[in-house]
């Protein structure tokens, strides 16, 4: 197959110390961007806009690990310090991945040569290692190349490559250790685009900066920007995601989904394929909870635990049985119901149900599904031998969950070390021997909201062994979490009337289970909304 080359990048590769070449290419009969790697060195001579004949070569081997938890420049050590148990969210970049636990301490482990681990050297690592200079943070993603967190005074903090601004410190230069975006502050929620950042402000007002070739940044222009800038004429949202390639996705809380920027398989949903360089009201969609956004796919969970998907399905990554081209407008995932959380990695889809197992479907070329194959899927299949997981990451071709212990497991693609499990080995099924230190007791299982009377909602869960007691959080935003929610502490009790309430507006729910020593992960996430 003939490709017109439009980046290289040359590595050592671990095992044999040859040089791989990794190319995003336009090809006949593949989207506008795929990758192959040659092990066959590529010399001078050859530049950017070369043509080249290569065969694929994909290493495909595969299965879900729990992430190892030592420290250090890639390679595990007998005495590194654990990580601590109870992680409270996980999210993974192009070949890295990044974590934080119930004491706000950050994780990262995979590639680092943008210091995406921000762990004072640019040394990849195949473990886990703590990121220095952050504290108190309540929400964590990733970009391609690039991380951003959230901190509990509202402040926005990045980290990584930074190639067209989307650390947005005012430069195109990596930044190697975490720091502040500024003139930024009131953010509720962030989220990384493949090389944009954004922010939701207190004021429903959305901010975006970075790459914006196609108008994902949505302020009407395709020009870059290294400082953050409001999307234009977006009020009201309460949810944002950034896609894999360039386009940007927010939810309001009305229910309805609003997209902007490429739209070339139609991921914007708006029945076009028009680019769109401000906000557009995604078609016959409403009732939604969250979003997802892959590389051409735009994913939505609705109140009623359904999902629906539009955009690229070349992987079958809308699940509707089909691998038809692409979808404009949205349609549902069939026979999938009761789902709680919903993730998008580039060309895979992933949904957390609430009985806590995880179901894909998509491309699975790394084993990012998790089936124990390396086939595609073009309907949900469930992530073979998964429980009692209480949240879920997405990386571009490799997939992260939390489990109701704060275990954090990971399956996929492994090339740079980005599942965490010491090695460079790709999985496609999961394994039970877990290196996270498991909580003492486990997150309750069953959450549930209902509205039950006039402005107010009744919670119910089933009890957590070994608890004497429960914390219930609530946000009306669907990232909440025991770090950014409003807390109600409660006794040995299944169940609480949250009371006092605005009819008409959505609430979101998390609970942990406590006694006298620690508490627990945080449950997947329940929602009402208020008569």
């Amino acid at each position: 197959m003939a490709l017109v080359i439009k980046s290289l990048s040359v590595r050592g590769t671990p095992a044999a110390g040859e040089p791989y070449v990794r190319i995003v290419a336009r090809g006949s009969g593949v989207p506008p961007r795929h990758e192959w790697f040659a092990m066959t060195p590529l010399r001078v001579g050859i530049g950017l806009g070369s043509l080249i004949s290569l065969p694929r070569f994909l290493v495909a081997v595969a299965v879900p690990v729990v992430v190892a938890a030592c420290g250090g420049g890639g390679s595990s050590s007998s005495n590194a310090p654990a990580v601590p148990a109870t992680a409270l969210a996980v999210a993974g970049g192009y070949n890295h991945t990044v974590a934080f636990a119930k004491d706000t301490a950050i994780w990262a482990w995979g590639l680092n040569t943008s210091g995406q681990l921000a762990n004072s050297t640019l040394t990849s690592s195949t473990t886990a290692i703590q990121v220095s200079g952050l504290s108190g943070v309540t929400a964590i993603d990733a970009g391609s190349g690039h991380n951003v967190a959230l901190k509990s005074d509202g402040t926005v903090w990045t980290w990584g490559l930074n190639s067209y601004g989307q650390v947005g410190d005012g430069t195109t230069n990596s930044r190697y250790s975490p720091a502040p975006v500024s003139g930024l502050s009131g953010v509720v929620a962030i989220a990384g685009g493949r090389y944009t950042t954004n922010a939701l402000k207190n004021d429903g007002t959305v901010w975006t900066w970075g790459q914006n070739g196609t108008g994902q940044l949505g302020d009407g222009t395709t020009t870059d920007r290294h400082t953050p800038v409001q999307v234009s004429g977006l009020t009201g949202a309460i949810g944002i995601v950034g896609g894999w390639w360039n386009h940007t996705v927010a939810l309001k809380g009305d229910g309805s989904v609003w997209a902007w920027g490429s739209n070339f398989y139609g991921q914007i949903g708006d029945g076009t394929t028009i680019n769109r360089s401000t906000p557009v009201q995604v078609a016959g969609l409403g009732g939604v909870t969250a979003i997802a956004a892959g590389y051409y796919h735009t994913v939505a969970l609705k109140s009623d635990g359904t999902v629906w998907a539009w955009g690229y399905n070349g992987y079958g990554q809308l699940g509707d049985g089909t691998n038809v081209t692409s979808r404009p407008t949205p349609a549902q995932v069939p026979g999938l119901t009761g789902v709680a959380a919903i993730r998008a990695g580039s060309d895979h889809t992933i949904a957390l149900k609430n009985d806590g197992t995880v179901w894909t479907w998509g491309r699975n070329y790394f084993g990012q599904l998790g089936d124990g194959t390396n086939v595609d899927r073009n309907a949900p299949v469930q992530a073979s031998g998964l429980m009692n997981v209480v949240a879920v990451g997405r990386g571009d071709s490799h997939t992260v969950a939390i489990k109701s212990d704060g275990t954090i497991w990971a399956w996929g693609w492994n090339l740079e070390g980005q599942l965490g499990d010491g090695t460079s080995t790709n999985r496609n099924a999961p394994v039970s021997t877990s290196k996270f230190t498991a909580a003492a007791i486990f997150a309750p299982p069953g959450l549930s909201a209902v509205s039950s009377a006039i402005a107010s909602t009744t919670v119910s869960w089933t009890a957590s062994s070994g608890a004497t007691g429960y914390k219930l959080y609530w946000s009306n935003l669907p990232t909440v979490s025991p770090t950014n929610g409003t807390a109600i502490t409660l006794g040995n009790v299944t169940s609480h009337t949250h009371a006092g309430l605005t009819s008409g507006k959505r609430y979101y729910y998390v609970v942990v289970a406590t006694n006298a020593t620690t508490q627990s992960a945080a449950s997947i996430v329940a929602t009402a909304v208020a008569q």
